[in-house]
């Protein structure tokens, strides 16, 4: 057989699944078998295809038995990896004169396993075109309608839990190391950039230690650089092992003591973990200026994920590791077909720059090291894709995305009511309130509707205005999704003072939100730090603050008369209003 197709020019070798094999996975094969004079197909084992794409239906003979009958594949190889390189390696030694034409099947991906091998053996990569009417995705979707909108049978939230994204584990083992993706995407991203690169192994740079620092001398002239750590185990897939080895910041590339101490640094955090890897790499790239925002981005909401772009973020610091370092961490999740029109136009530079990203590995989620500079440019440290530990429900997207629409409605329907002095209306976890800490962050209807009846539907307002503060027509508590937040006007409101004008009060609400949107950690504390509530003996160095908000000094007087004029009544009514209060509980 060998001697056979050694005569033959072409070889192609395709991988699939193969499980639930259905008219797109013929039509790769097909086009396979035409492009070629023999076509030989791997078929990924049970254990890879179990942590790639859970559930799997068929077992691996009973997927190869199928396409073994395919007149289109002349020869089956088993698959132990998402990475054909090893069966490539084994085709090239059996037939070395012959050309191999690798089909991708995930030809979704701008990069692929195998296809660094077929370049250094002079083969041939063809992408086919992608048939989406039925993938996995499309069946399950197609499925979940079909039932669920023929039937009043209800699913329960578990019920397709066992759907899965894949473990990419299998893939991102042989994806590339950090350097090597980098590496991989730059010449691709039109909307973001990657810092110029040099990239060596531990090997050569013990082989070759003065002629690379050479190199970096020259690349980098006297610009600062940063050595960075690009181990093969970098990343553990199912978890995050960002700072597990050393990076040096700020390294002097005119300095060649520096250059020699900082990547040592980087090999040496390698083997006080055990990885004595002589293909590790070290990853050098200018170091990025003028950073004035810098983060991580998941393309979904990690913990439950739910289409939402989650970015964890650091705006103050002008640093590029705080927080994958842990020191600073604000947050913003926005919904994934966003409307542009609705964000910070920073946010959208961003997700426009990892929508990019995202079409060149399309199917996978990922998590992305980023900076944006003063020049708004998107800097990206890091590619990596997400583990898939966590369920995916892709069937839910479309009933999440209802729910937001829903929601926005209910939202607007807040806005109009007649009770809001603002056109703008902030909810919060516990602005004044918590209730989440009462009734829990998604309680079930009987605890949300008695604890609203009880307390935050009037109580809460009708046992601050015997004290002198503002009375307030409407509840404080919102139920968006099953999860219940304080409205944040009423909280500040019902915090100020009744003999206040009401044009001051406007004011001074506005005032409020805007502190509370500059510094959202206050949420919890509005009481102290935000809306003035009772006179205190700094009111006037804070009321400084009103000032240069433009308040005038006539303002500021009225607001501090009011609470002077609140507080002592606080304390000269304070065992009068204990005494009625102790009868009113007593007395039915």
């Amino acid at each position: 057989m060998a001697n056979t197709v050694n005569k033959r020019k072409k070889i192609a070798y395709s991988f699939i699944i193969g499980d639930l094999f259905h008219y797109g996975h013929l039509r790769l094969l097909e086009k396979a078998k035409i492009s070629s004079d023999y076509h030989i197909c791997g078929v990924i084992n049970d254990h890879v295809a179990k942590n790639w794409q859970s559930p799997v239906i068929c077992s691996f003979e009973e997927r190869k038995k199928v396409i073994e009958k395919i007149i289109h594949v002349d020869e089956i190889m088993i698959q132990n990896s998402m990475d054909p390189t090893e069966n490539l390696i084994k085709i090239h030694k059996k037939y070395p004169h012959a050309k191999i034409i690798l089909f991708q099947s995930h030809q979704k991906w701008g990069y692929m396993p195998g296809v660094d091998y077929i370049k250094q053996i002079g083969g041939e990569i063809v992408r086919p075109d992608f048939y989406p009417g039925l993938s996995r995705e499309v069946i399950i979707k197609e499925f979940f309608k079909s039932v669920a909108g023929s039937s009043s049978r209800k699913f329960k939230t578990n019920s397709l839990s066992n759907l899965r994204i894949g473990d990419v584990k299998f893939f991102s083992k042989h994806f590339s190391s950090k350097a090597n993706t980098l590496r991989n995407l730059k010449p691709l991203l039109k909307k973001s950039l990657i810092e110029k690169e040099f990239i060596f192994t531990v090997a050569q740079w013990e082989e070759k230690k003065e002629e690379i620092v050479k190199q970096i001398k020259s690349i980098y002239e006297d610009r600062k650089i940063v050595v960075r750590s690009s181990s093969m185990n970098e990343d553990k897939w199912e978890y995050s092992q960002a700072g597990y080895y050393e990076s040096i910041l700020n390294v002097n590339s005119k300095n060649s003591d520096e250059i020699n101490r900082a990547v040592s640094k980087v090999i040496s955090s390698y083997e006080m973990k055990n990885d004595f890897s002589k293909n590790n790499q070290v990853l050098i790239q200018k170091q990025t200026e003028d950073v004035i925002l810098s983060g991580v981005i998941f393309t979904r909401q990690i913990e439950t994920n739910t289409p939402y772009y989650l970015i964890n973020y650091d705006d103050s610091s002008g640093k590029t590791y705080t927080v994958t370092a842990g020191i600073e961490n604000k947050k913003i999740e926005l919904l994934r077909d966003v409307q542009f029109e609705q964000i910070n136009p920073i946010w959208k530079k961003l997700i426009n720059a990892i929508r990019e990203i995202e079409s060149f590995l399309s199917g996978l989620v990922l998590d992305i090291e980023f900076a944006i500079n003063q020049e708004k440019k998107i800097i990206i440290f890091q590619v990596r894709p997400l583990a898939a530990n966590s369920k995916f429900f892709s069937i839910d997207d479309d009933i999440i995305k209802e729910r937001v629409l829903i929601n926005q409605k209910k939202y607007v329907g807040l806005l109009k009511n007649r009770n809001i002095i603002l056109n703008e209306l902030i909810l919060s976890d516990m602005a004044f309130w918590n209730p989440a800490e009462l009734i829990g962050d998604r309680p079930n209807y009987l605890d949300y509707s008695l604890f609203n009846h009880l307390i935050m539907k009037s109580s809460w307002n009708e046992a601050l205005r015997p004290l002198g503060y503002t009375k307030v027509n409407s509840g404080l508590m919102v139920l968006l999704s099953n999860k219940p937040y304080v409205n944040v006007h009423n909280s500040f409101l019902g915090l100020l003072p009744a003999q206040l004008p009401r044009k001051l009060k406007i004011e001074l609400i506005n005032f409020y939100n805007k502190k509370l949107k500059e510094r959202p950690e206050l949420h919890d504390k509005v009481e102290f730090e935000i809306v003035h509530n009772c006179y205190e003996y700094q009111f006037d160095k804070k009321a400084e603050e009103l000032l240069k908000n433009g308040f005038n000094k006539n303002e500021i007087n009225i607001l501090k008369k009011s609470l002077i004029h609140l507080t002592n009544n606080i304390y000269e009514n304070f065992n009068k209003n204990i005494t009625k209060k102790t009868i009113s509980l007593l007395v039915p």
